[in-house]
């Protein structure tokens, strides 16, 4: 799947390129990513937004050629931890994507995620795109085909790649324990000019953990709601503890819209 159109997407600088993302689609779709080191979290495993990036990109690519001739956004995503993956550089994670249903409005997505070469199950994932109407601004889908399948693309251009953390690379702020910011750069812009979806998983995923003071603390299950484009900015996620356990609550506003909320998450830490 090529997107072109005007303003070709992602940018020549994207996070999207520097994950080094490359993909396929056929009746299911897969996509490919390295585990690169500088997506380590406190754990130094994957971090949690970075897997929810790649299924957003893989469930966006098929929920986009199921929902043709519109256009989608995403709606909600949830991934499940199940088995860690060290950040290494040796390592590919390896994500399986398939429609669930397609209907007039919604297109839901199933996606598990395993790990190359070593192999087994590392997380699993489910996504709800809305169908929107086509603008004729939104980027056009061709997908070239090889015996059936799309030949498999990559998002990297020459010299792509992470050179440092991804909550840096991202521009991630720091204020204080359970606050994150983000602004709306090029770096971080999806196909309808605001922050995608991958990105505010970061940046929910980061604002919770900060809520433990020692750094042990790791995402292991994440869920989102898209509530709104976050087109303004600064983007900032303001996490708190739901209750007395491991659960916490992660409110995302736009504060260049008036604050309005853009996201809210659900994330549940595990520990050290």
């Amino acid at each position: 799947m090529t997107l072109t159109g005007p303003g070709d997407y992602p940018p020549p600088h994207h996070m999207l390129r520097d994950l080094r993302i490359e993909f396929e689609h056929a009746d299911e779709s897969r996509v490919w990513m390295p585990a690169q080191r500088h997506l380590a979290d406190a754990r130094g495993h994957v971090r949690l937004g970075a897997l929810a990036t790649m299924v957003d990109v893989i469930g966006g690519g098929l929920a986009a050629l199921a929902a043709a001739p519109g256009w989608i956004a995403t709606a909600d995503l949830s991934v499940h931890a199940l088995n860690p993956v060290i950040a290494d550089d040796r390592t590919t994670l390896v994500a399986n994507a398939r429609v669930l249903r397609a209907g007039r409005t919604t297109v839901v997505i199933e996606c598990s995620i395993e790990s190359e070469p070593a192999g087994g199950a590392v997380a699993l994932a489910t996504m709800t795109f809305s169908v929107l109407e086509r603008r004729a601004s939104n980027p056009v889908l061709t997908t070239p085909q090889i015996g059936g399948r799309s030949e498999r693309q990559t998002m990297a251009s020459n010299g792509s790649t992470l050179r440092r953390p991804l909550l840096d690379a991202l521009g991630v702020q720091r204020p204080g324990p359970g606050v994150g910011e983000l602004h709306l750069t090029p770096y971080v812009v999806n196909s309808l000019g605001s922050v995608q979806g991958g990105a505010l998983a970061t940046l929910a995923e980061y604002a919770a953990e900060t809520l433990d003071e020692a750094g042990a603390s790791a995402t292991v299950d994440l869920q989102l709601a898209y509530l709104a484009l976050a087109k303004g900015g600064p983007i900032r996620a303001t996490a708190s503890f739901a209750g007395a356990g491991d659960v916490v609550r992660v409110e995302i506003i736009d504060a260049g819209h008036a604050l309005r909320t853009t996201t809210v998450a659900l994330a549940r830490l595990g520990r050290r």
